[in-house]
């Protein structure tokens, strides 16, 4: 089934030489061992995708299978014999999909259509042609073309931002949010919420720079949003900032402290977004303020500074108050003073405060300090090599500490110009730190993670 997959878009993509672009093959693992070292499963994603760009047309057309196997053990008891191990698989071709693209201009256009039925249209159009000012606005529509199982309205999500430079601030930024569903089978649903969001940079001091945002959401009564990852065109604007649109490119990340154009993807940082994602999305009121600071006067060090509130509320009228707040403070040391090596260091601390509506508050406290060593060597202009290390200790107010090993290595080969080999194996060793344990220290799991990736594109 794979091989007739694979073969069959290699076909499709092979069917016009002018109009070709790319195709893509990835094969991730991930399997878990627990403190004996015994195994549990295996999860498996493979995905496999590829473009064709239609030659001075702005058209491109695209395709994406995505498929996910899983394998566990599953311990059973049977008299008198004592315990067996069986081992289960269960497959799921997630959100493969296949999609038409338009480009003129600032203008970009999606048209996709998954595995369910379900159609995808994104418009997306960006101005910078006034001067000293940005604008867009993008949308984001889906349309259950059969009856979903879940739920599943038709919905559309609006973005819209200005930008522009006022007196010494940079960047002086509203986004505006909303979005509409409509359920066929019954009455429309209507608007779900509004998102606005206000941001800054301020660069006029040597090699500091500050940048400060504010959050702002409101959530109507009986609503269930749909929140999506968000996939907006990145319009290349011609100005003289820096992108990083090379195909090497693993993701396009926003650094809040340099110029950025288009919508804002979401913050990089995998235990922020997690804050924000509980905060922002799972609250009726939601509000977030956040001020940061960075410094590169130091030849080869980067230092940055963070400090965000977060609060919540999801009371109902005539009910006991819901509500959580939160603050994050986070500073992060980054050196590159040694060729070919990068060693960073982020301290993170979150306290957070949760009101039940039967009156009973809990509190949480974390403390995560994570050091992470990178060595990249290159043994010809076609092969590279990576090693790196990573440690994170866990602090928890309930004294639950926790304590992260993560050794990796990553190769990457190319070749030509058109093929790309990466492949990374890292095992992630987690430990409980806790006083009951004999040796204080105590192994939890184990996960071993393999990545795959071969890419052609001519």
């Amino acid at each position: 089934m794979k091989k007739l997959i694979f073969f069959s878009l290699l076909s499709a993509l092979s069917f016009s030489q002018k109009a070709q672009s790319f195709i893509e093959g990835n094969i991730n693992t991930k399997s878990t061992f627990n403190n004996s070292f015994h195994y549990q499963d295996t999860d498996t994603d493979e995905t496999l995708k590829g473009e064709i760009i239609v030659p001075n047309s702005g058209i491109t057309f695209g395709a994406e299978l995505q498929h996910r196997s899983q394998l566990s053990v599953f311990p059973y008891v049977l008299e008198p014999t004592g315990v067996f191990e069986k081992l289960e698989k269960n497959l799921d071709f997630m959100d493969s999909n296949a999609y038409i693209k338009f480009k003129k201009d600032n203008f970009n256009a999606k048209v996709k259509l998954n595995k369910n039925l379900k159609l995808g249209l994104d418009f997306d159009y960006q101005n910078y042609s006034l001067p000293n000012i940005e604008f867009g606005i993008n949308t984001k529509s889906s349309f259950p073309l059969i009856k979903q199982r879940n739920y599943s309205p038709t919905y559309t999500t609006i973005k819209a931002f200005v930008q522009k430079d006022i007196w010494k601030l940079k960047d002086v930024r509203l986004d505006l949010e909303t979005q509409h569903q409509i359920d066929k089978d019954t009455t429309s649903l209507g608007l779900q919420y509004f998102l606005a969001s206000a941001s800054a940079r301020y660069t006029d001091i040597k090699d500091v720079k500050f940048y400060a945002e504010a959050k702002l959401k409101y959530q109507f009564a009986n609503t269930y949003p749909i929140w999506d990852e968000i996939e907006s065109v990145h319009v290349d604007c011609g100005h003289n900032h820096s992108h990083d649109n090379s195909s090497n490119s693993k993701k396009e990340e926003h650094d809040i402290f340099t110029h950025f154009h288009g919508f804002r993807q979401k913050s990089s940082e995998t235990y922020e977004m997690a804050k924000d994602k509980k905060f922002i999305e799972q609250n009726k009121f939601a509000q977030s303020y956040i001020l940061a600071s960075k410094y590169t006067g130091i030849d080869n060090l980067e230092l940055i500074g963070k400090v965000k509130f977060y609060h919540g509320d999801n009371s109902e009228k005539g009910k006991n108050s819901i509500y959580e707040i939160a603050g994050l403070a986070s500073f992060v040391t980054k050196y590159t003073g040694i060729k070919n090596l990068t060693i960073k260091n982020e301290l993170v601390g979150f306290i957070e405060k949760d009101k039940l509506e039967s009156g009973v508050n809990f509190i949480t406290k974390e403390l995560k300090d994570t050091i992470n060593v990178k060595y990249c060597h290159n043994f010809t202009d076609k092969l590279e090599f990576c090693p790196e290390g990573q440690t994170t200790l866990q602090l928890r107010g309930s004294s639950n500490h926790a304590l992260f090993i993560s050794p990796k290595v990553t190769l990457i080969y190319k070749p030509t110009n058109k093929f790309t080999f990466e492949t990374s194996v890292e095992d992630k060793l987690a430990f409980s730190l806790n006083k009951s344990n004999k040796n204080y220290i105590e192994l939890n799991n184990n996960i071993v993670s393999t990545k795959f990736k071969v890419k052609y594109s001519w």
